[in-house]
């Protein structure tokens, strides 16, 4: 089992295979229907239009209310809207078929751990430099990576065991599925002889939980 897209956090819900089994529900007892909460499974409500008279005043004198007045419930009645005069409503928990698909459910969280550093000599702060594009020099993708060895930059090589290691601590008991590591060369010009010349690199890990 693998993430839909390697190196993206996702969580993924599903049943374990042969526990699956049908089963009344219990909210609804097999049949289906609930009581209406709206009319309480009487099927009715008080008239919001004579708030349960049966009769509206108009210029003092009483006539009877026209929103109830056919109502087979009786003066002062409407027709509940929720249940259709039914007092009962389908159960939600089993959309009313009366039974429900009961199974134990496995929960895979997919994990990405992130570790950066930056290498450079220039007063220019990291956070810019991190948001700088550059060039991709080196990338390596393996399921377990080793440290960099051979770059001619020896901070960045250093950097690369660092973090090798943070990420083993980090991720103990964990099921480590894959690494990659990304080596980035920024530069800036300051004239036409000058540059100034950054480094990053950035390791990613995928691991299950």
């Amino acid at each position: 089992m693998a993430p839909v897209a390697p190196f993206t956090a996702e969580v993924r819900a599903l049943p374990v295979p042969h526990t699956s089994s049908v089963k009344q529900c219990p909210r609804c007892r097999g049949s289906g229907t609930t009581q209406c909460s709206d009319c309480r499974g009487k099927g009715w409500i008080h008239c919001v239009s004579c708030q349960g008279h049966g009769y509206e005043a108009d210029g003092g004198e009483k006539e009877r209310c026209f929103a109830c007045y056919s109502s087979i419930h009786g003066r002062g009645r409407q027709d509940c809207p929720r249940c259709a005069a039914k007092g009962r409503v389908s159960c939600v928990p089993c959309e009313g078929a009366g039974s429900l698909l009961c199974f134990i459910q496995l929960t895979v969280t997919w994990k990405v751990h992130v570790s950066d550093h930056v290498e450079s000599q220039s007063a220019l702060p990291e956070d810019l430099i991190r948001d700088a594009e550059g060039r991709l020099v080196i990338r390596e993708e393996a399921p377990k990576l080793s440290p960099l060895v051979y770059f001619p930059n020896d901070g960045i090589n250093k950097a690369s065991a660092h973090l090798l290691i943070e990420h083993d601590q980090a991720l103990t008991g964990q099921r480590l599925l894959a690494q990659v590591s990304k080596t980035v060369a920024c530069w800036a010009e300051i004239d036409a002889s000058r540059r100034q010349l950054w480094m990053k690199f950035k390791e990613h890990c995928n691991f299950l939980r």
